[in-house]
């Protein structure tokens, strides 16, 4: 076992986790209501098949193992524990690539520009304190002495009679790279989705329609970004509802506050309660020993509105969505 020293007196081992799906035939329960599609694998789905119309078939799925291990050990190896039969990470991407799937972020599309832009503005400072000489070739007694006084501010060279020494300056070049750094920096703007509208700053637009047209254009850049966002929010919670369903075993309450128009108004709501009500009338405790939540398949449902309104709240709110 390979042993790694992070203090004098600490040692750690470094173990790997791997994920990993491998297709293979799989029994699975049908017409089962919430359940279709659970792996046929306990008691309870048994019941399931002699109380109601349940039935089994087998299917060829892709089903999800993990494993973990040292350099030399096997720690554990098998199928995954949880029921959504999902890798247990959501990953967070802005862009992909159409041909290999390969994920990407803004930064990608700006690198090119970028590049030219520094370029640009090296060559305006190189041509605005560089100079050249055009002479002859016994112009000066001391060549390299000219070069030098001539690269000075107030440089003083002497001239042989009757011999050619021009400096040319090379600041007249310098404003056409000055133009293009000008180019690319507006370019930046507008691949990155984040314009001049959209930061708020001073246009030539007048009206409220012509200013929020503007500010629409750049969605247009951001607006996958914010789709890709909803996704990974929208998978993130149908796991934690299928993590719900599979562990939470015990009697919990929880207090739902009122709206802005009623904030006074609470309710509380308890789950994996013993007894249940139906048309407001309590009734028997339940003759399943499972809780309410391991009992049933709960379905998330995610209502999407404006995607120039949602890109207002993410702007506002990095850390989450409030879908409404």
């Amino acid at each position: 076992m390979r042993w790694r020293t992070y203090l004098t007196t600490r040692s750690a081992v470094r173990v790997w986790e791997l994920w990993y799906r491998k297709t293979e035939r799989v029994k699975v329960l049908t017409n089962a209501g919430g359940l279709t599609g659970e792996i046929f694998d306990n008691d309870r789905h048994k019941g399931l098949l002699e109380t109601t119309d349940a039935d089994t078939k087998e299917i060829v799925r892709e089903q999800m193992y993990m494993a973990m291990y040292t350099a030399h050990t096997v720690l554990y190896h098998g199928k995954s524990i949880y029921k959504h039969n999902r890798f247990p990470f959501v990953r967070r991407l802005a862009f992909m690539h159409k041909k290999d799937k390969t994920p990407y972020g803004v930064v990608r599309q700006i690198i090119d520009p970028q590049t030219d832009l520094n370029e640009r503005r090296n060559y305006a400072l190189w041509m605005m304190a560089s100079r050249r000489i055009v002479a002859d070739e016994d112009a000066v007694a001391d060549k390299d002495a000219a070069i030098e006084e001539v690269s000075k501010v107030n440089g003083y060279v002497e001239v042989r009679t009757g011999k050619q020494f021009q400096v040319l300056e090379n600041s007249q070049l310098a404003p056409a790279h000055v133009a293009f750094a000008e180019m690319d920096s507006a370019y930046l703007k507008q691949i990155s989705g984040v314009t001049s509208e959209n930061r708020g700053v001073n246009n030539n637009a007048l009206s409220g329609i012509a200013i929020q047209s503007l500010q629409e254009q750049g969605t247009v850049i951001t607006t996958p970004i914010i789709d890709n966002h909803v996704m990974a929010h929208q998978l993130e919670g149908e796991l934690v509802l299928s993590l719900t369903e599979q562990f939470i075993n015990r009697k919990m309450q929880f207090r739902i506050t009122g709206s802005d128009l009623n904030p006074k108004k609470q309710e509380f709501v308890t789950l994996n309660s013993v007894r249940h009500r139906i048309d407001g009338l309590e009734t028997a405790p339940s003759l399943d020993p499972l809780p309410q939540l391991v009992r049933h398949r709960i379905d998330g449902l995610e209502i999407k509105g404006d995607l120039v309104a949602l890109a207002e709240k993410v702007r506002h709110r990095i850390d989450g969505l409030e879908m409404h």
